[in-house]
């Protein structure tokens, strides 16, 4: 990552940032069909996206196009509007590509997310509120947050999303889908989500950058994830829970579907997953990332540890 320094000051990172990687910020209007008893109603969306190919594949939040029969992607620097056309989706992970028919476009490249740090300038661009290639600029607040979100798949239900990054610059509805950039204009995240405050500006939510790069690269190669299935349902602990329940970091397996390839490997209620290959199971590489790093049908070697 650049780092701020004394030849170049926060407000020139911003301005640069701004200028050149606002060229690949795009605004996403959708055109939704809600069906009704009597009617079907229209409903109109907007949100945000980055060109991440010269020949025009977008990134975007999967809950920006869920469900829309149109797509329009207008680029900052052209007052044309493009139609596009959904290449693939990852509900589970809000992630989708979109593609518009277009080439020599301006793109944006993913930085190392890993590599942020807490306090580290933040960029957010997208449209808030309708109001495209808008720029806020804060800070990273905190790392390997998880969020409770609405269940794609399952109405009325909610999911964790495990490792999102918490920011203070500014983000509202309409900047779903936009990128989240460090100083050096790359992508280090992908805004998705806001938590309101009673009163005073909310905390606003980015999926993780790495995790978003390499599930966009899946959809642009193959329009499908690969979500191989384990069968558990667990408990995410950190060092604190952990030392509190005196477990180790890891996940904490609740409950095994008979059956599945976890239940045949032998793993049962209350242990705790401590590793998959050789990454250590923690809060920036939760169990949920670990079966997709590996081949379909292949084996997840493990450690565990018992739970009493």
């Amino acid at each position: 990552l650049a780092p701020v320094t004394n030849n170049v000051t926060e407000e020139s990172a911003v301005i640069t940032v701004a200028d050149q990687a606002g060229k690949a910020v795009v605004e996403i209007k959708t055109t939704i069909s809600s069906p009704d008893t009597f009617v079907q109603q229209e409903q109109k969306g907007i949100g945000s996206g980055f060109i991440v190919r010269a020949d025009g594949y977008i990134v975007t939040n999967n809950h920006v196009v869920e469900n829309a029969k149109q797509l329009q992607v207008i680029l900052r620097d052209q007052a044309k509007k493009y139609d596009a056309r959904v290449v693939g989706t990852s509900p589970l992970d809000d992630i989708a590509v979109i593609k518009i028919d277009a080439q020599d476009l301006p793109t944006l490249t993913f930085g190392d997310s890993h590599a942020i740090k807490v306090g580290q300038l933040a960029i957010a661009i997208g449209s808030p509120l309708g109001q495209s290639n808008s720029v806020t600029k804060g800070v990273i607040s905190a790392l390997h947050r998880s969020l409770q979100v609405p269940d794609p798949s399952n109405p009325g239900a909610t999911e964790d999303i495990l490792n999102a990054i918490q920011t203070d610059a500014s983000i509202n509805p309409g900047n779903s889908g936009g990128p989240l950039l460090n100083s050096a204009g790359q992508v280090v995240g992908v805004n998705f989500a806001i938590e309101q405050a009673q009163s005073g500006p909310g905390l606003g939510f980015a999926l993780d950058g790495d995790a978003a790069r390499d599930i966009a690269n899946q959809l642009i190669q193959t329009g499908h994830v690969n979500q191989p299935f384990l069968g558990v349902s667990y408990q995410q602990l950190d060092e604190t829970a952990a030392t509190a329940n005196a477990l180790v970091v890891g996940a904490l397996v609740t409950d095994v579907q008979s059956g599945s390839p976890a239940s045949r490997a032998g793993v049962t209620a209350h242990d705790v997953i401590v590793k998959v290959n050789d990454p250590a199971i923690a809060h920036d590489n939760p169990l949920t990332s670990v079966p997709r790093q590996s081949a379909p049908r292949g084996q997840l070697p493990r450690a565990r540890s018992r739970a009493s």
